[in-house]
């Protein structure tokens, strides 16, 4: 349950989904917004005690994971051309 539930960095997806060093930079400027509004539900998950509100935030944390994963597939296969990253 949410007890499995940790903050990632981009360097765990970065292992976990092996991406090829040639393609790290653009894969950090895809998702590290997404990796930090993940982290940021992870956090309030954290606090919240009521079970319909934990469930909410696991559901959204799971959605979060799932688009990450496809935004970085996205981007090893080249689907992903222009990346802008607003600083």
């Amino acid at each position: 349950m949410a007890e499995d539930i940790q903050q990632k960095s981009v360097e765990s997806y970065f292992v976990e989904l092996e991406v090829p060093e040639e393609k790290k930079e653009k894969v950090l400027m895809a998702i590290t917004d997404m990796i930090y509004s993940r982290n940021k539900r992870i956090i309030e998950l954290e606090r919240v005690s009521d079970n319909d509100k934990r469930d909410y935030l696991l559901k959204i944390i799971q959605e979060k994971e799932n688009l990450i994963k496809e935004k970085i597939n996205k981007v090893l296969v080249g689907e992903e051309e222009e990346i802008t990253y607003d600083y």
